[in-house]
């Protein structure tokens, strides 16, 4: 398990795709945009790990499902 504020932390492509699945708080406050992080790991890395996402308002969460995260809790 690796707990960072940016994808880049982690590495390439292949070493993020090494991660079974993404866990994102969409709360995160000022520490990081979350909808970026998902546009960041859809579009840019073209990753198609799980992308579960916890907290956030139901605006939030529907921004996040717009920029293709897959579940919510």
């Amino acid at each position: 398990m690796a707990q960072v504020l940016d994808l880049n932390q982690l590495g390439g492509f292949q070493d993020i795709l090494l991660h079974r699945f993404i866990l994102l708080d969409l709360e995160g406050g000022d520490a990081f945009d979350s909808i970026e992080a998902i546009r960041q790991a859809r579009m840019k890395f073209m990753l198609n790990v799980p992308i579960f996402c916890f907290g956030g308002s139901p605006e939030l969460r529907d921004e996040a499902r717009l920029a293709r995260a897959d579940r919510f809790f």
